[in-house]
């Protein structure tokens, strides 16, 4: 068994889902009765209190695993969950023995509980197999399951600047959409419609806008949700990148003295993958922006309706260019941290970059925006 003493939880703890980290731990310490639940996540109550994490493997750990990529999901669970100073036990849900490491750790024997262990299995794999941790790409993962929606709350610091960021978008949208005429709380009411299910009135002024069913409206309010949430991530991370991308610029140069050029090709791989996947997000929020408009200067619905019922079917692509992008800029700059002078060299590149070329890798003929090529319009 992989075990670390101490594990530093508190590090860990996000209190809900972010796009690196699954926080179940806190989420029981931030919802308590979340342990009556009758719709876990999982059948052990160990797991239902674990931490999940995208971990890029480092080289001495890549026997530990059968995968094919470099960005792993690893399972940590405490050892006492009322003390998160106690340690954990950690393995990779990709590890060979994940299911003998499970028996071990877990303490329960699979052939009495056999269900409910595959069940576990099954719901970590599908974990495993998500690009990143953000709450709409893990509510979308289970659409067969009737989980308790809190498993897919956002983290406490992400849920206040996301609230934030969707008021400041709806200032603009609710004087139409709902036909008041006061500004003054303008953006509170209309994201009270999508952060608050009992803004019951609110929310039948813009269903019926919409000219949506009941049950439509409730995709269309998630779908909506959803689409803002990405748009605010994109604003998250465009720093960084621009940061990244800088650096790029200046490892080439270095390259070009070099014997050589070993940064030559996984320098042109990442340039050409980031490009693909922030022009299909760039494609997406426009393609938005012109919907909205046309719903909100023609007074057609039609489009809108179409754009918020289609996106929860988006979110696995649009979350995978999200999460991609995300790891890489945060990678890198925990990297730049590591180094006293916060400037990653040449030599140290040569170790990273080739590595972050495949993470971020797109299919090189994919040229065409997901969101044109689905007809989302």
């Amino acid at each position: 068994m992989f075990s670390r003493r101490p594990y530093d939880l508190k590090n860990l703890m996000r209190g809900g889902a972010s796009p690196r980290v699954l926080d179940l731990y806190g989420l029981h310490k931030r919802f308590p009765d979340l342990a009556q639940t009758p719709n876990p996540l999982f059948r052990h109550r160990g797991l239902n209190r674990c931490f999940l994490i995208k971990h890029n493997l480092r080289r001495n750990e890549r026997s530990l695993v059968r995968s094919g990529r470099n960005i792993v999901t690893k399972l940590v669970l405490p050892i006492d969950p009322r003390d998160p100073g106690a340690g954990a036990f950690w393995t990779f849900i990709e590890a060979p023995n994940l299911e003998a490491w499970l028996e071990e750790a877990l303490g329960r024997d699979r052939n009495l509980y056999e269900e409910e262990f595959s069940e576990d299995v099954r719901t970590l794999s599908r974990l495993k197999s998500a690009p990143a941790f953000d709450p709409f790409l893990l509510e979308a993962l289970f659409p067969e399951r009737e989980l308790d929606p809190r498993y897919f709350t956002m983290a406490k610091a992400d849920e206040a600047e996301f609230k934030m960021f969707a008021a400041r978008h709806m200032a603009d949208i609710s004087a139409k959409a709902l036909g008041e005429t006061s500004t003054r709380k303008r953006p509170e009411r209309l994201a009270a419609v999508l952060f608050n299910a009992k803004s019951h009135a609110q929310r039948e002024d813009l269903r019926n806008a919409l000219r949506m069913d009941p049950e439509d409206f409730t995709v269309g309010v998630f779908g909506w949700k959803g689409l803002l949430y990405y748009f605010w991530r994109m604003n998250v991370i465009t720093e960084g990148l621009a940061g990244f991308l800088r650096d790029l610029a200046r490892l080439e140069k270095e390259d070009a003295s070099a014997p050589f050029r070993p940064l030559a090709a996984p320098i042109s791989r990442i340039r050409r993958s980031v490009r693909l996947r922030w022009e299909d997000l760039k494609a997406g929020r426009e393609n938005y922006y012109r919907v909205v408009s046309a719903f909100l200067d023609d007074g057609d619905p039609i489009a809108m309706r179409m754009l918020l019922l289609k996106a929860p079917n988006l979110f696995s692509r649009i979350g995978d260019d999200v999460g991609s992008l995300t790891h890489l800029t945060t990678y890198w700059n925990y990297w730049r941290r590591q180094r006293g002078e916060g400037i990653i060299r040449h030599e140290m590149a040569t170790t990273l970059l080739p590595d972050l070329a495949g993470d971020i890798a797109r299919d090189l003929d994919d040229d065409m925006p997901l969101y044109l090529k689905r007809g989302v319009a």
